[in-house]
């Protein structure tokens, strides 16, 4: 039972992959036109994340749009 659940999560994965692929890989292509991949492979994914959208912002005068 279990490879059954793992099949079917493999095959959903795959065909959610295969969907956005090409917007995947537009997206790269413009984002290593900006920073190459040599810079971007000395980063893991938080130190990635943090890069870009830098610190998350905690508004106290407004909790409500804090989500």
């Amino acid at each position: 039972m279990k490879n059954k659940y793992e099949y079917i999560r493999l095959i959903c994965q795959e065909k959610i992959t295969r969907s956005i692929k090409q917007q995947i890989n537009s997206f790269l292509e413009g984002f290593y036109k900006i920073i190459s991949k040599s810079l971007i492979s000395i980063f893991n994914e938080q130190e990635l994340e943090l890069l870009i959208l830098g610190l998350p912002r905690n508004d106290i005068e407004h909790p409500k749009t804090n989500k």
